[in-house]
């Protein structure tokens, strides 16, 4: 009878042990896979910080290329209105009445008052006047509305946003407004030398009238003198 019990209870504790062995085995199972899973997730959460960071680069790249064409742009314009403020001489604005055409230029060499003017001068006003662009080239109207437009839009635009879309629409105002602003100054400069122009034909006709009046006096003295 004892023998049955010892044989009872050893029976029982080999297959306590082998259900415990089942279960070892089983966890070791359920961790590997929780490990293979845990692993996958951390490669695919580096995957996606590489994209991450590889996006940022595209987007600072970008930003860096528009940043610089803008520089560019911006010292082009300025080098631009540079060369048309050189060319505006004091002979430009103030030119002798020698410049107000051909025919006084040629009259005025013929004349002995005028025999020490340089043809450069002389032929520097007929030049300016030529290159002067006409106002009518850029319509302000258009450059007003368009100013108004990238007012409206700018208002749309949120002070602060993550979204592509406002970045690209940001962009899309900048050029707008390097444009208008390039051509308003363009306007402006035309304007400028238009005034200048009028301004260098009103000294040349009060200078012809009072060279004209001189002569006249003089021819009169002259008369008078021989009379007597």
């Amino acid at each position: 009878m004892n023998q049955e019990v010892v044989k009872d209870a050893i029976l029982n504790i080999l297959n306590v042990n082998g259900d415990i062995s089942q279960l070892i085995e089983q966890h070791k199972v359920n961790l590997n896979m929780l490990f293979a899973k845990f692993q996958k997730d951390q490669e695919e959460s580096q995957k996606i910080r590489e994209e991450l960071n590889q996006l940022r680069e595209q987007h600072r790249a970008a930003i860096e290329k528009e940043n610089e064409e803008h520089r560019r742009n911006m010292e082009e314009l300025r080098e631009s209105f540079k060369q048309e403020a050189a060319n505006i001489t004091f002979s430009n604005i103030l030119p002798p009445r020698s410049a107000t055409s051909q025919s006084d230029s040629n009259k005025l060499q013929q004349s002995s008052d005028t025999q020490n003017i340089p043809q450069s001068v002389v032929s520097s006003y007929d030049k300016y006047e030529n290159s002067i662009i006409p106002e009518d080239t850029f319509d302000l109207e258009k450059i007003y509305s368009t100013f108004h437009e990238i007012h409206e839009t700018m208002d749309k635009l949120p002070p602060l946003s993550k979204d592509p879309s406002n970045y690209q629409m940001l962009l899309v105002v900048n050029r707008k407004q390097l444009n208008i602003f390039g051509k308003a100054i363009q306007a402006m400069t035309q304007t400028i030398l238009k005034e200048h122009n009028k301004y260098s034909k009103m000294l040349t006709d009060v200078n012809d009238r009072y060279y004209d009046l001189y002569s006249e006096l003089i021819k009169e003295s002259s008369g008078k003198i021989n009379q007597s």
